[in-house]
Formats: C-alpha cells, sequence, structure tokens
C-alpha cells in the first residue's frame, strides 16, 4: 500500500512539473503581426506574365509594372525591364530565392506590384530588402556578379492607398529614394487605405545606359499598423469639400482649412488626430515646402499635437509696379556687376538610437547608439563622416542647398529603420533624420527571453512536453479516485 502511495505521489508531481514548464513559456511569447503579402519571401515559385517571355519567371503573386518612354536617346527613353527569379546567395536575403528586374544597355522606371485587400482608414506599413548592381564594363571592372557596381539606381518602394495599379499615379506614397549598391537595404513605407484594397510596388530608377542595372528583392512585408484618426470639424474654419484621396493617399474632408489673414498668410491650427500628411492634402500644397516653412521632415511630423500651429503660406509680399522707364545705361551697368547674395545655406542633423521595440519610432526610454558610422554624400563626393557617441542629435550648419544622401554602417548593429536615405536641403531649412538599429546584444537578449528556461526548447516540443503533463496528472488522479474506490470496497 505504501509502494502504490508513493507511485501515485510521483506520477501527480511529475505532471504538474511539466504544465508548469509548458505553460510558463507560452505566457511570454511575443504575438507575431500577419505577413499580408502572398509570397513575399518569393520561394512560391513563378509564372509567365502575358505569355511574354521576357518576364517568364515572375514571381507568384506579383505582377510587373514599367513606364515606358519610347526615344532614340538612350537617356531618354525607358524600356521594358526583364523579370526573373534569382538563386545567387550573393543576391538572396534570405531562403532560397529572390526577385530580379534588369535591362542591358537601357534605363528603365519600374518594379513589381501586387493588390490586397485593405480596411479603409487603416495605415498599413510595406517593407522589403532591395539590392542594386550597376555596372559598366571596363577595363578593371568586368560584368560578373562578384564585381563592384560603378554606376548608380535609385530605389524606393511604394503604397497606392486606393487600390490602382500604375505606378505613375499620382495617389501613390512613395519612401525616399535610395541610393546605395552592392548590399540589400530595407525600404519601408506607410500609407492609409482609401478604399477595401491597396496595391504595394518596388521601383528601380536606374541613372545611366550601362551594361548591366539590376535589382534584387526579398523578405517583403505588410502589415497593419494602426487605424487612423479622424479630426472633430471646428466653428471658426470653413471646411472644405470632401475628396477620396489626395495627392499622397491620405483622405481628405475630415481636416478643415483655416481663412487667410489680411497679409494674406495662412496660419492652421492642429486639431487632436491630425497629421502632416493629412494638413498638405487639406491645403493642396506640396509636401517639401510645407516641411521648409516649418522646419519639420517626416520624423518631425511623428509628434505634432493639437493646439500647434503651422504655416501653410508666409505671407504674401505685394508685386512692385514695373518702372515706367528703362533705367540709364551706366545704372543698368552698375546693377549687372553688383554680386549676388550667396544663398542661405541649411542644417543636417541625425541621430543614431536603440530601437529596442522595432517600431522605427525614437521614443524617451530607448537610448542613443555608439559605433554607428555614419556618411553625408552629394551623389558624387563624401562630404563628411561621423561616429555616432551616444551624445546626438549631431547637426551639420552651413550645408549648401541641394540633394544629400544620408547612409550608416556598423559592425554588430542590425538596422530597424532606412540605413540609407535620400534628402532635398532646401535654403534656411534643417532636416533632422533618426536611424534606428538593433545592438547584437539586445538581439540575441530580446531572443533570449523568447526560449523558455528548461533548456531553450522549441515550441513543438513545450507542446509536447504540456501534452504529457496533462496525461500524467489525468492518470494520477484516475489511480487515486481508483485506490478510493477499492478502498471503500475493501470497508
Amino acid at each position: 500500500m505504501k509502494l502504490r502511495k508513493t507511485v501515485l505521489v510521483a506520477v501527480v508531481f511529475a505532471g504538474m512539473l511539466i504544465l508548469m514548464l509548458g505553460v510558463n513559456p507560452a505566457q511570454g511569447a511575443p504575438v507575431q503581426q500577419a505577413n499580408l503579402l502572398n509570397n513575399g519571401s518569393f520561394e512560391g515559385g513563378y509564372y509567365m506574365y502575358n505569355n511574354d517571355g521576357d518576364q517568364k519567371w515572375t514571381p507568384n503573386g506579383w505582377t510587373p509594372w514599367w513606364f515606358a518612354v519610347d526615344d532614340k536617346d538612350c537617356l531618354v527613353a525607358r524600356r521594358k525591364p526583364h523579370v526573373e527569379m534569382e538563386s545567387d546567395s550573393r543576391f538572396v536575403k534570405d531562403g532560397s530565392w529572390s526577385a530580379r528586374y534588369w535591362t542591358a544597355n537601357e534605363l528603365h522606371d519600374g518594379g513589381l506590384y501586387q493588390i490586397v485587400s485593405a480596411t479603409p482608414g487603416t495605415t498599413y506599413k510595406f517593407s522589403i530588402y532591395g539590392f542594386s548592381w550597376s555596372i559598366d564594363k571596363t577595363e578593371d571592372n568586368e560584368i560578373m556578379p562578384g564585381n563592384k557596381s560603378n554606376s548608380d539606381q535609385g530605389l524606393q518602394v511604394g503604397i497606392d492607398p486606393a487600390g490602382g495599379t500604375s505606378g505613375t499615379a499620382g495617389g501613390i506614397v512613395w519612401s525616399p529614394e535610395v541610393i546605395q549598391n552592392d548590399q540589400f537595404v530595407l525600404l519601408s513605407v506607410e500609407a492609409t487605405a482609401t478604399a477595401d484594397k491597396i496595391t504595394v510596388f518596388t521601383r528601380t530608377r536606374p541613372r545611366w545606359c550601362v551594361d548591366r542595372n539590376d535589382s534584387h528583392w526579398d523578405m517583403g512585408t505588410l502589415i497593419a499598423v494602426g487605424q487612423a484618426p479622424t479630426a472633430a470639424p471646428s466653428d471658426n474654419k470653413t471646411a472644405v469639400p470632401t475628396k477620396s484621396s489626395g495627392p499622397w493617399g491620405v483622405q481628405a474632408g475630415t481636416i478643415i482649412t483655416a481663412t487667410p489673414q489680411p497679409d494674406g498668410s495662412i496660419i492652421h491650427t492642429v486639431s487632436s488626430g491630425e497629421s502632416c500628411t493629412g494638413i498638405v492634402v487639406a491645403y493642396n500644397v506640396g509636401l517639401d515646402e510645407f516641411y521648409a516653412l516649418n522646419n519639420l521632415d517626416n520624423d518631425k511630423c511623428r509628434f505634432i499635437s493639437p493646439g500647434q500651429t503651422l504655416t501653410i503660406r508666409p505671407p504674401q509680399q505685394p508685386t512692385a509696379a514695373p518702372p515706367t522707364e528703362a533705367p540709364a545705361t551706366q545704372e543698368v551697368a552698375e546693377a549687372t556687376s553688383e554680386v549676388a547674395a550667396p544663398a542661405q545655406n541649411g542644417t543636417i542633423c541625425i541621430t543614431g538610437y536603440e530601437d529596442r521595440n522595432s517600431n522605427g519610432i525614437p521614443e524617451p526610454t530607448e537610448p542613443k547608439l555608439t559605433g554607428m558610422i555614419f556618411e553625408i554624400n552629394n551623389g558624387t563626393q563624401v562630404i563628411t563622416t561621423y561616429p555616432t557617441t551616444g551624445q546626438e542629435p549631431k547637426c551639420f550648419n552651413e550645408v549648401p542647398p541641394g540633394s544629400y544622401i544620408i547612409s550608416w554602417t556598423g559592425e554588430g548593429l542590425t538596422p530597424t529603420t532606412e540605413q540609407s536615405l535620400s534628402i532635398d536641403l532646401e535654403a534656411g531649412s534643417t532636416i533632422s533624420k533618426n536611424f534606428g538599429a538593433l545592438s547584437d546584444d539586445t538581439a540575441t537578449g530580446r531572443q533570449t527571453d523568447n526560449v523558455s528556461k528548461s533548456g531553450g526548447l522549441p515550441t513543438w516540443a513545450m507542446a509536447l512536453m504540456l501534452a504529457v503533463g496533462v496525461m500524467l496528472l489525468l492518470s494520477g488522479i484516475g489511480v487515486a479516485g481508483y485506490f478510493v474506490l477499492m478502498r471503500r470496497t475493501q470497508i
């Protein structure tokens, strides 16, 4: 009898122990956002598009698009790119395949698109890794896959919030164009759906008619990131007619425009739920002009708040009446001999931060990162380099107006935002950019947190242990009941 009790206690204890080991990791498992793309990994096979031999290896779920211009001048013409699947591991980010499209000695403006079901008013984020390889044969540079690029092409991704299929439509929200060759870079863009479907696009635009202009794409994801808020109307503003979508894909009509002031300026007061994109759509103004007037950029726009005032249009200066007589010859000579005042320069500020929750937004609890090596170039030469110290932002003043590319590298760092982006700096403006990354130590720590304390067993093993624990516990209860009944029978 004592032996039976010992066995019974052992069975019950073993079942409870396995239950404890199986339940705890399940409670701490992270919730993964579902990828809404079909064949975003490009591992799902291919088909021939439109019975076209040039596009007979188009990845399943995707459709080619391109902007065609027929001209004898190579730099003016735009041709149809070839579409293929790529298995060379140098051009594959993950798995066995990536998508590839290319032209030889020609320029193209196009890529791939996919239509996805959506919920109007919901914001979606499209992310994908792109790889640019643009090469011209020279004495020192053969056209071999392992050789480095000696030309450039821009990579972009976009979302059409209305689900259109034209890559040149004005309503597409495009990411900044990235020019960074011979390595995979992560490109992302967000837009709010205005219909029951949206369309995601990849886009490549080579700069020169070199022997090969190739781009490769891998690990595409599309997730819902939130519901777009609506703003309450105000009595002292004039409502504008509702439009289905603005030039950046944000539904207009929910933001009320302000009345011009006596000097011709327009000042908008931010209401709850409004965004920079929605504001520029409501007023039908250019996004770059809006940024310059308010010292804003994509990152700063995330933190505009109710009650904040934004300049839509500056005071309008009256136009001087033309002179009735032409100035004297001497006066003309003096006027033309004067040296024009130099253009006002701008400022570029950069910050690197540890994006611990990988949401692409710098938060107060996330520290600055050291070890990021920034480079700013104007497309032809490096303007400056800067290693982060953790005391950022670092601002570069007196930068001449123009187009610049900001990029960074760092050993042991995994990017969570764009690793390279293009900016247009206007006179007197300030552009601030935040770059997020995860250090290997942080990434390893996050993985460790998600591994069970029973020794890092995989999920299927945890489930098996849980099932065995339940069976043992039930068996123990059954055995206990049997002994109780037998004891009553003997009595």
